[in-house]
């Protein structure tokens, strides 16, 4: 979860990393390197699985920022940080407010 907008710029970069890399992986001459075909699918699915989970975190952030939270029942203690969290970005505080 991001929990701030020095985390969103962050995960942002980690974004464009990420989609630099697999569009590299996906333009290598498969003739110029030593790398069986599935270890080259597996790399292009680890990468494309982990830009899957960054731009879902960006679009959970940024539908908070715009003031998109829903309570909801609170089944564990253990979620309340969580609910804490979102409840303060949706309202425009940052961690210091």
């Amino acid at each position: 979860m991001i929990k701030n907008e020095r985390q969103y710029r962050f995960t942002k970069a980690q974004v464009r990393g990420f989609e630099r890399t697999l569009a590299e992986l996906r333009n290598r001459d498969q003739a110029d390197i030593d790398v069986h075909p599935l270890i080259a699918k597996a790399q292009e699915d680890a990468v494309n699985g982990q830009l899957v989970d960054l731009r879902d975190e960006l679009q959970a952030y940024e539908s908070l920022k715009a003031g998109k939270f829903e309570v909801k029942r609170l089944d564990m203690v253990s979620d309340l940080p969580t609910m804490l969290i979102s409840a303060r970005i949706a309202q425009g505080m940052t961690q210091k407010d």
